[in-house]
């Protein structure tokens, strides 16, 4: 059920961009901020299911990200989701940290990821409610894999107008695994938010893995701004009992990285 609202927000906003080695950012800076909107459709009607806020910032040795998420408040008493998840990157894009804190109907967890990158290992550790006295587990990544969080704004620094048409791989960490997926470069379209702001847009695809919340057989569309900030505008996508989409509501744009 928690990939029901915090899959849309994440999962489906990176899963049409694949991952490679960025060593120069060019989309965002400290003190960007992007904030998000859920909807669920029924028959005609959509139906706002939660919430989400992007922020970066910095620190002395590179950049922090958070999201945060949850379910609207009038559906608590139906499902209630909580989570705040953030990941820390070097100058060079390369993944440091991962930490996630969620309250989901009442059970908390947190997860936390040390990345060591000279040999692609990841620490993971885990305490829930469930699990109290924690679990350990040491995993090697793929090159270029990292958590889900650092992906997005990694894939925004890609150049997607040089991809038209083609598979672009992808490799996100989730629940200590990595899930390839592929995407296609579409076209441009114009894109027009539910605040009446207009965006040119890049439109993307992807055919979901099987065994998600996500109906395999239909393609999941992005629309990602058409410029060097690389936003993600609005996502469509069909699940098992519906549709959803998430849409931007507001955008700042941050300022200057100080490099100490």
């Amino acid at each position: 059920m928690k990939a029901l609202l915090f899959g849309i927000f994440l999962t489906l906003l990176q899963l049409p961009l694949f991952s490679q080695k960025i060593e120069v950012n060019r989309a965002f800076k400290p003190g960007e901020v992007m904030e998000y909107d859920a909807y669920f459709n029924l028959g005609l009607i959509w139906i706002k299911l939660g919430y989400a806020k992007f922020t970066v910032e910095q620190d002395s040795a590179g950049y922090k990200f958070t999201v945060a998420a949850r379910n609207l408040p009038k559906w608590d008493k139906v499902y209630s989701l909580h989570t705040v998840h953030t990941a820390t990157a070097g100058w060079n894009m390369e993944p440091t940290g991962y930490r996630a804190v969620t309250t989901e109907n009442g059970v908390h967890s947190e997860v936390e990821y040390i990345y060591h990158n000279e040999d692609l290992y990841v620490e993971r550790m885990k305490v829930s409610d469930k699990i109290p006295e924690g679990s350990y587990h040491l995993f090697h990544r793929e090159p270029y894999s990292q958590d889900i969080i650092n992906s997005i704004y990694v894939a925004r620094n890609v150049d997607l107008t040089q991809n038209d048409g083609k598979d672009i791989p992808f490799y996100p960490l989730y629940d200590d695994k990595v899930f390839p997926v592929y995407g296609t470069v579409l076209g441009r379209e114009k894109i027009k938010t539910r605040e009446g702001d207009s965006y040119d847009c890049i439109k993307c695809m992807t055919i979901p893995p099987e065994g998600t919340l996500f109906d395999a057989k239909e393609p999941v569309y992005i629309w990602i701004s058409d410029d060097e900030r690389e936003i993600p505008v609005l996502v469509e996508a069909k699940i098992m009992i519906g549709r959803v989409k998430v849409f931007i509501n507001s955008y700042h744009e941050g300022g200057k990285v100080q490099k100490e």
